[in-house]
């Protein structure tokens, strides 16, 4: 998820500054709100809604770091974010038979972040087995990744070009 980078360019830029800080972790909790907002909004016409969690973690050194991550650990999420390989699907009782309408509309599309209606219909199936052709995957983390640094990166812009003359001596 988005890392924002910066460096101690001077003696005089103060990283232990107590106003730029409390700013700093305004528009980053702020952030950590819009980032969980757009995975949701990607999946808000899902039956299954999968949980995402964000987590800020900083380091410090010759670079501070601050990175959002925001993750889930939901198989559905991965399954359409990755895509899936061929596989057989069988009922969970071996005497069982799989149910299902013959024809379907995904509510996604790769290379999309919109959530659709979906659909499905036509004569029921019945099938004592089925070999699912597999998925392709939608790459919602690599283009959520994209949009949310450009959204971080302004965030964090902002919070130092106010604080910009201040902090650094001027």
């Amino acid at each position: 998820m988005p890392v924002m980078t910066w460096r101690k360019t001077g003696k005089s830029l103060a990283f232990n500054d107590a106003s730029l800080n409390a700013d700093m972790t305004k528009a980053i909790k702020e952030f950590e709100k819009i980032a969980l907002a757009e995975h949701e909004k990607v999946t808000e016409t899902w039956e299954h809604k999968p949980k995402f969690r964000a987590r800020r973690s900083d380091w410090t050194g010759s670079e501070r770091l601050v990175a959002v991550h925001v993750w889930t650990d939901d198989d559905i999420w991965r399954y359409v974010d990755e895509g899936t390989k061929p596989h057989v699907i069988r009922p969970k009782n071996p005497d069982g038979l799989l149910v299902f309408p013959s024809s379907f509309k995904p509510k996604t599309q790769p290379r999309s972040l919109s959530s659709g209606a979906g659909a499905s219909g036509g004569p029921m199936v019945f099938a004592k087995e089925v070999h699912h052709p597999g998925t392709k995957p939608r790459n919602f983390t690599a283009m959520l990744q994209r949009k949310l640094e450009n959204i971080f990166s302004v965030m964090i812009n902002a919070v130092f070009k106010a604080h910009g003359p201040r902090i650094m001596g001027g």
